[in-house]
């Protein structure tokens, strides 16, 4: 549409890469229905501070 701005793809990864904090942003937790679907949930285990 005429007027309006375009971004990239690329552009928009790069920005939200940016806004990533390594301190915070290190792990998820593992869903509880995954582990509870595998046969052995122990050697996974949960990610610390989950």
């Amino acid at each position: 549409m005429p007027g309006q701005a375009r971004v990239s793809t690329e552009e928009c990864q790069q920005t939200e890469i940016q806004a990533l904090d390594a301190n915070k942003h290190t792990v998820r937790p593992i869903p509880q229905s995954f582990l509870d679907a595998i046969a052995n949930p122990q050697e996974f285990g949960q990610n610390l501070n989950y």
